[in-house]
């Protein structure tokens, strides 16, 4: 890959030749081609360069890398999983949508939205902090029982030294 790469004009970001994508992705180059062709069928907008070629740039491998997670590791089919890498991956410039807000939001639903968002973090800090609390005091309580354990354990072995050291009575006149 060093020495094959091409700088894309518009971005001035690299961008790497087919075989190159293909050989990273461990596919064919015709398998190459028929993933951009379903992509783009589904509005995945890929640089062009001269003759009409691809330029792929590290976005286009994200996205190729994640179609190939879908097509071959999930088992899903080209067309499900182009439509999925067309939502993760839009086109540069587009931003997409943000999950939980609709596209038009005032100002004080954002203030709102950033307010609710707080305090389910605050709560969520607080009950982390009780679960800490609980785990220390269980933690000290397994110690004390360990320790009274261990104390057990060393008692009954001085009793057990004491009474392999006593004679047996009829040693005494021996």
């Amino acid at each position: 890959m060093d020495g094959h790469k091409k700088t894309n004009k518009e971005t001035n970001e690299k961008a790497y030749w087919n075989h190159e994508v293909a050989k990273l992705l461990e596919i064919s180059d015709s398998t190459l081609r028929r993933w951009c062709i379903q992509l783009e069928t589904n509005g995945y907008i890929f640089i062009k360069g001269e003759n009409e070629s691809r330029a792929f740039t590290v976005h286009d491998l994200a996205a190729l890398r994640f179609f190939k997670e879908l097509v071959k590791v999930e088992r899903k089919t080209k067309e499900t999983a182009s439509k999925e890498v067309v939502e993760r991956y839009p086109a540069r410039g587009v931003t997409p949508p943000m999950q939980g807000f609709d596209k038009a939001l005032h100002p004080v639903q954002v203030d709102e939205k950033i307010e609710e968002l707080s305090n389910k973090i605050e709560a969520m800090k607080l009950q982390l902090d009780q679960q800490m609390e609980f785990n220390k005091h269980l933690i000290e309580r397994m110690d004390q029982q360990n320790m009274k354990y261990i104390r057990e354990l060393q008692e009954t072995k001085k009793q057990i030294a004491i009474s392999q050291e006593k004679k047996k009575w009829w040693k005494f006149w021996v």
